[in-house]
């Protein structure tokens, strides 16, 4: 993994990171994930669903936190 050790350590180089996320809110987090994801919308790193009546372009799929 890339966060994670194996054993469920965080790697010495993401300590600040987790320390950061474990003090964000869940508000906070959400509102940092609708600003990323319209970043990826206004910079066409979408995908297009053929065969679906609404909304055929979606957002590349990605997460906020390594794992």
């Amino acid at each position: 993994d890339e966060m994670f050790s194996s054993v469920g350590e965080t790697r010495r180089h993401y300590t600040v990171l987790r320390d950061y996320l474990q003090n964000m809110t869940a508000e906070m987090f959400a509102e940092r994930r609708r600003i990323a994801d319209k970043a990826f919308l206004y910079q066409g790193i979408t995908f297009t669903v053929y065969g679906q009546e609404q909304g055929i372009e979606r957002i590349f799929p990605f997460d906020l936190v390594p794992r």
